[in-house]
């Protein structure tokens, strides 16, 4: 089995998933310690997202003809109307702070070692800030909106529809790959939040703007998909690129350490500053697992180090896992929005 930095030698790869350290709860979580912990569990996307799949068969299988209560129902009507402004306006609200997180440090990275300064930043995303403004309380939150956007579903069988493979597949497979990406505090996390995020803010505008029955032109509908298949594209083809990188960590010695998820203990001249937030908010924080110093981190790196003096760019199993099932999930979805595709828009051309 491939080893990575931060794995324990000798450890099966069932072991290094189960005993990779949770990562910190983010300030001002709005969640106990505990809840946060059983949020991450693996039980809890597993069994909502069994929950959803069951319901949806099941709503799907119904007998007697649907009507739409939705459209008789004014209070229904401003319910989805409030949903659709609310999953926009939030969509936007993570993508805008994720990117506004991320375009520094990059930035940043670039300016100290060119392109090996940017690749370093890439692999150090610090995902696992848990400080109110770091990346962590982000992509959690967004984490938790994964569950929260069946409502999606629930409003089409409230409307008399069918929910389609794709929304089945799509808010299933969502729950469990953003899981995994915040319990293994995975670096390309940010891929999800900031490319899903924009994504999403566009197209729950676009259903707002349906429910308000504002004229839409259809190219926008066929724009809107083109869309999505493209971050879904672009989002896989960069995160799998994670699984085979390496990086430099002297082309930008101040970036943060890997994403490990762990809380830290760091001297104050570690990086050779004070104010490097990213590292300093988890010193304060309740530990869940043994404390790993900087010193044992930078040791772990720097004994992976190849002959070029490179270290791999996912530093442990729990977040290759987490690439890894982010891009299986993909390949699949991106097939099923590409059939929705022809059969929305090309099949319809063909026949008029």
């Amino acid at each position: 089995m491939l080893r990575y930095p931060l794995d324990t030698p000798g450890q099966s790869l069932w072991t290094s998933l189960n005993e990779h350290p949770y990562p910190a709860k983010p300030a001002g979580l709005f969640l106990s310690d505990a809840a946060f912990r059983a949020s991450l569990h693996p039980a809890t996307p597993v069994l909502l997202s069994a929950v959803y799949l069951l319901a949806t068969t099941l709503a799907n299988r119904r007998k007697s003809a649907p009507r739409d209560m939705v459209k008789a129902s004014a209070t229904l009507q401003h319910a989805v109307l409030a949903h659709n402004i609310f999953l926009c306006l939030y969509s936007a609200w993570t993508a805008i702070h994720v990117v506004s997180i991320l375009a520094p440090y990059f930035a940043q990275g670039a300016s100290a070692g060119g392109l090996s300064g940017f690749k370093t930043a890439l692999c150090t995303v610090p995902t696992h800030d848990a400080s109110s403004t770091g990346l962590l309380r982000f992509i959690t939150l967004f984490y938790y909106s994964k569950f929260y956007e069946v409502v999606d579903s629930i409003i089409l069988v409230l409307k008399g529809k069918k929910v389609s493979n794709l929304q089945v597949y799509h808010h299933s497979g969502a729950m469990l790959t953003m899981w995994a990406g915040v319990r293994y505090s995975a670096s390309p996390i940010w891929l999800f939040a900031a490319f899903n995020g924009t994504i999403h803010a566009c197209m729950y505008a676009w259903y707002a703007a349906s429910s308000l029955k504002l004229p839409i032109p259809g190219v926008l509908k066929r724009g809107m998909t083109t869309l999505q298949i493209a971050q879904l594209v672009s989002g896989g083809l960069v995160a799998s690129l994670y699984l085979w990188m390496a990086y430099d960590p002297q082309a930008y010695p101040r970036h943060a350490l890997p994403s490990l998820g762990a809380r830290l203990t760091l001297p104050e001249d570690y990086y050779g500053s004070k104010s490097n937030a990213t590292m300093e908010s988890l010193a304060s924080s309740t530990v869940y697992r043994p404390i790993l110093t900087a010193e044992a981190v930078r040791d772990k790196v720097a004994s992976s180090l190849s002959a070029s003096g490179t270290a791999p760019c996912v530093s442990s199993s729990g977040q290759a896992f987490a690439v890894a099932l982010n891009v299986a999930y993909l390949v699949p979805l991106i097939t099923l929005f590409v059939r929705f595709y022809i059969r929305s828009y090309l099949a319809k051309q063909k026949t008029q």
